[in-house]
Formats: structure tokens, sequence, C-alpha cells
């Protein structure tokens, strides 16, 4: 089988998410069974062992996972495999191995603790796992990189925390619990290992977070020494996590912000300048909507330092809703198709406002995306109405007379502007845009035949 598996497929993201979870559970488990157990149980080696055989089946899909590598994806198995002999294999390699199957038939012993769990420890080397998927997933552009990267601190905090709960009381049980040992003392050594380890993690979590409640202080110098550590730790986690959660929330409100004072210091110059309240009104309710429709960015500017091919592309499919409903794009070849959207600009007109008059000289075609409009007389007097889809301005602008006729929005209307130095660019580059123009005017409505009829001319 030499099928590439993608790294950003669904099929990876899954499999690293029971990476992550599998290596918790063999981390946190190791370390629970030598501090608490201290001995080696067999529903512990079937657990251990079953997540070995997992993460070993890690291996070989890593050595056809791609890679991303100056901007393009490697598919390549031959590339893969050797990039990954190269970086992680020995490590994950390391990780999976039963090294203390050497000792099974052997009673030696550390501290009263069999060999077999202190070999066991080789395992925590797994936590390599957990830097690199959240690495891969802070690369990864369709993830919020502040969100993965608090994630992958309160994960860390986590097992540091089981950590330091089981150092804290393996260090008393270590030199044969005294009576001077915090155990002892707490009058645990007895209790069962579920109570000596929730007192554990109790003070594990109190001492990271703080310095702790007082209640179980260290006495020994052993003691003294990993809350010191502990200390330290805890106080740069927590900062981290902090630090890294107002980096996010400011993120996530830039844009908001960045909007909100825009518009803050417009209405600062209009009062200051006395506009009359209906025009600051509809100032207010035309930032609104921008803001709801596109969060204050523009289609129009938005990543001008792209290449034309590819922002082309990306404009394809920002607009792909909204050009669907003109009739000019359903003609023509996508040569002609691709003019049209690097030519169009995208208006937006608050409600009750005129688009175009009665008696102007027209200098552009729009096209309604969004809205509806009214079609007035020149008496002012409501004929009809223009709707998605619909367009007008092309007659006024070939036959070079001036309108018979005003345009008037009733809601937010979404226009795409053809300047008139553009349609006639594209008329003289492509003869055939003519063709499209008369095909495109054939399935016009009768609203707008009628129009025509009636020497309403817009």
């Amino acid at each position: 089988m030499n099928k590439v598996i993608r790294h950003n497929s669904k099929l990876r993201l899954i499999w690293d998410i029971l990476i992550l979870v599998f290596t918790f559970i063999s981390i946190t488990y190791i370390t629970y069974e030598l501090a608490f157990i201290q001995t080696v149980t067999i529903k512990g080696s079937v657990l251990i062992y079953c997540i070995d055989l997992f993460l070993l089946l890690s291996i070989w899909i890593n050595l056809r996972t791609s890679y991303r590598k100056s901007g393009t994806e490697v598919m390549d198995l031959n590339k893969i495999r050797s990039r990954y002999f190269q970086h992680d294999f020995s490590w994950d390699l390391i990780g999976v191995l039963p090294f203390e199957l050497l000792f099974i038939f052997s009673d030696l012993s550390v501290f009263g603790v069999s060999i077999i769990l202190i070999i066991r420890l080789f395992r925590l080397i797994r936590l390599r796992y957990v830097v690199t998927v959240f690495r891969k997933w802070e690369n990864q552009s369709w993830l919020n990189t502040g969100m993965v990267r608090i994630s992958r601190l309160l994960y860390l905090i986590v097992i540091m925390s089981h950590l330091v709960a089981c150092v804290w009381f393996f260090s008393s049980y270590a030199e044969n619990l005294q009576k001077d040992s915090w155990v002892v003392r707490e009058q645990l050594d007895n209790k069962p290992i579920e109570q000596q380890y929730i007192k554990s993690i109790y003070w594990s979590v109190t001492s990271m977070t703080t310095v702790g409640f007082g209640d179980i202080v260290p006495k020994r110098n052993v003691e003294y020494i990993i809350s010191i550590v502990v200390m330290f730790l805890g106080a740069s986690a927590y900062a981290l996590v902090i630090g890294n959660i107002a980096s996010l929330i400011s993120y996530i409100d830039i844009s908001k912000s960045i909007h909100r004072n825009k518009v803050n210091a417009a209405f600062h110059f209009l009062n200051a300048r006395q506009v009359e309240q209906g025009i600051i009104e509809k100032i207010e309710n035309y930032y609104e909507y921008s803001w709801e429709r596109r969060k204050g960015v523009s289609e129009e500017h938005l990543f001008n330092d792209l290449p034309s091919a590819l922002r082309l592309e990306l404009l394809q499919a920002l607009l792909k809703e909204q050009i669907s409903a003109l009739a000019i794009f359903s003609h023509g070849n996508k040569v002609i198709k691709n003019e049209l959207l690097k030519s169009l600009t995208l208006e937006v007109f608050s409600p009750d406002t005129y688009i175009v008059r009665s008696g102007e000289i027209a200098k552009a075609i729009y096209f309604l995306s969004i809205g509806t409009a009214d079609i007035l007389n020149n008496k002012g007097e409501i004929v009809d109405q223009f709707t998605p889809g619909d367009y007008f301005g092309d007659l006024s602008l070939i036959l070079k007379e001036k309108r018979t006729g005003s345009v008037r929005t009733n809601r937010f209307c979404e226009l795409f502007v053809l300047p008139e130095k553009q349609f006639n660019r594209i008329k003289n580059e492509y003869p055939e845009f003519s063709t499209v123009l008369k095909e495109a005017s054939e399935k016009r409505s009768a609203k707008s035949m009628s129009l025509i009829y009636n020497d309403i001319i817009i």
C-alpha cells in the first residue's frame, strides 16, 4: 500500500487527537503506578502494551504522512520516509520499545520499587508527541493559533501537576515514610491509594497556582527543594497561560476594536462639524451593516499583495454566491468572466439612496447582487423594481444618452459596478464580449423590456 496520507486530512487529525489521548494515559499511568502502587500489575501492563502497539502503528502512519516544505506539500513517499528517518524515527522507536522486558525475570528494585517500573519511565519521551502535534496544528491555517497554544499549555500543565504529585508522594515513600515526612504527618501512610493520590494532587495544584494554603507544608530538606522547584514551575506555567489567554482575547477582538475606533473617530468628526443627525444615523447604519456583512474588511482591497492569479481565485471563492445571480456571468468563456471579475468593484448603498438619477450621463453598468431598488420615472413615480440578478446602465452607456429614469434603494443594496473605462477595454480586447451582452440582454426580465418600451433609459 503506497497511498500517502495528507498531513491536514480528517484522518490525520483524528489520529493526532488519539495520540494525545493515549500519550496522556500512558504517561500518567506509568508515573502513578511507580509512585503510588510500586509494583507491576497485570492490568497496568496490558494497558501500557496496548498503547505501545497503537504508537507503533503510529510510526507506520508517520512513514506515509505528507509534510510541507517551502509552501509546497511533499507527497513523494521516498522523501517522506527519508525525512522521518532523519528526524523523528529514532525517538519514536525508543518511546515504544519495551526495554523492561530485559529484566522480566529479575527481582531488582530501587527505593523499594521494581526496576521494571523505573525502566518504563523511558516512555516519558512520548511528551515529544505533544510538542510535535501542537506545533503542526499551529501551522495549519484552518485552526485558531491562539486556541492551539492555550490548549497545549493546559495539556502540559495537567501532566505537570500529575508528575509533581507523584514526585511529592514518592519523596516520602523513597525514604521509608519517616515520621517527619508529609505523608506520615498527614496520616496517609495507611490510607487507600486513591486518597493518597488526591491529597498529593491537591498539594501539587495549590502549590503551582499559588504558594499553597499552609495545610501541607515541607519539613524535610527534600520537601523544601521540591516545593521551591514547583513554585518556580507553577509561576512560569500559569504566567504563560494568562499571557496567551490575554493575547488570544485581544487578537479575537482586534478587528472589532479597529472598526469601533474608526466609527468613533468618524462620529466625533461629524459631531464637531455639526452635521445633521439624519445623516449621522445613515452613516451609523452603514457602518453597522458593513461590520455585520464583512467584519470591516472590503473584498476590493483584500489580499492586494497576492499574485493576480491567486487573488482572482480567491475572489471567485469569496464572491461565488453573489456573482452566480448575475446573468452576465452565465454567458461567455472563462477568460471574459475572469476579466469581468477583476474589473468589477463592489459598492454598498444605504436605504433611500439614489444609485443613479434621471438626467445623468452613464459612466458605469450596475449589477444588483443583494437587495431591491425602486425604478422611478422623470416625475419621481415608482414604476417597477430591480431585484437581485438585474442590471442596468448598459443602454445609456452604449447609446451615450442621458438617463431618463432613476434608481433608488429601499433597503441596503450591494451592486457590482463595471466602470466605463473597463467596459470599453474589455469590449475592445475581447470582441466576443458584445455577443455576451447580447445574449444576456435577450434573457433580460420583462420589466426591463417594459422600461425600454416606455422610453425609460437607465
